[in-house]
């Protein structure tokens, strides 16, 4: 089982261009019935400016770097942490298709433990980068896409990757069904379903030989679907289903996994 908790905090600086201050966090954690050394917790930071520019010719451009920080603790003892910087930039083209990139530059270290003696094996250099662009057709569909590519560098060989990949998302708000019932008022305002599917293409820079003298790679295809409910006051909650599907040309990494989460979000 796991639980996830994520808030944003945004300060309005106050000045025209309406630039602001934003902290974002993120807290994980899952625990197993039986292998229980692989309970995990996570720990997220990332914080940072927003910059507001306008073009003559088209909509306005937000600029956002920030940094980032990450301790993910296993079995509990610490396992990983990582530092590094982000931006994100965000251009309104038209007033009913913005173009996104994302990106990131961290370092990760993971600690030693008797357990995971050759951890430290995985230390290195990560960066991603994403660039893509969402549509918006009318005021109750919206669709959106990115291309994505990254590394992950590594000590050793086998733990160092390449991602090449895209993801789509389409979001639907529609009426509520149950808005003419009067017992379910509370659940009268529209709702809306976010479908996302995703590829990634993960190859490794050589073979783990306690595993096998092939070298990885793996083929993931990821699809979910979340249902989200306002509850007014700025409630709201969600559910959803995903599956993941990874198809590795080394056996013992082929796996499917089917999960469901559900959740509440408060705005204020």
């Amino acid at each position: 089982m796991f639980a996830s908790l994520r808030g944003k905090y945004v300060y309005d600086l106050g000045n025209d261009a309406g630039e602001f201050i934003s902290v974002e966090g993120t807290v994980f954690t899952s625990r197993q019935f039986e292998l229980t050394e692989l309970d995990v917790e996570l720990f997220h930071l990332n914080a940072g400016p927003g910059f507001k520019f306008f073009s003559k010719d088209a909509g306005e451009i937000l600029f956002r770097p920030s940094v980032r920080l990450t301790h993910v603790r296993l079995d509990d003892e610490g396992y990983l942490f990582s530092s590094g910087i982000g931006a994100d930039v965000g251009w309104k083209v038209l007033d009913d298709v913005a173009v996104i990139s994302k990106g990131f530059y961290e370092h990760r270290e993971y600690y030693e433990t008797k357990e995971r003696s050759n951890a430290d094996t995985q230390d290195g250099k990560v960066w991603k980068v994403a660039v893509g662009a969402a549509h918006k057709v009318d005021q109750t569909l919206l669709i959106g896409g990115q291309a994505f590519v990254g590394e992950a560098g590594a000590f050793a060989d086998s733990e160092a990757y390449s991602d090449v990949g895209a993801i789509i998302n389409v979001r639907k708000r529609f009426e509520s069904p149950v808005k003419d019932i009067e017992d379910f008022e509370v659940f009268a305002a529209p709702w809306s379903v976010t479908v996302k599917a995703q590829y990634k293409n993960r190859k490794y820079e050589g073979p783990n030989p306690i595993v096998s003298n092939t070298t990885r790679e793996d083929d993931v295809f990821q699809l979910g679907a979340t249902l989200a409910v306002p509850l007014g006051d700025g409630w709201s909650v969600f559910s959803g289903l995903a599956d993941k599907d990874n198809q590795s040309n080394t056996p013992n990494n082929n796996f499917e996994n089917i999960g469901a989460t559900l959740g509440a979000k408060v705005r204020f």
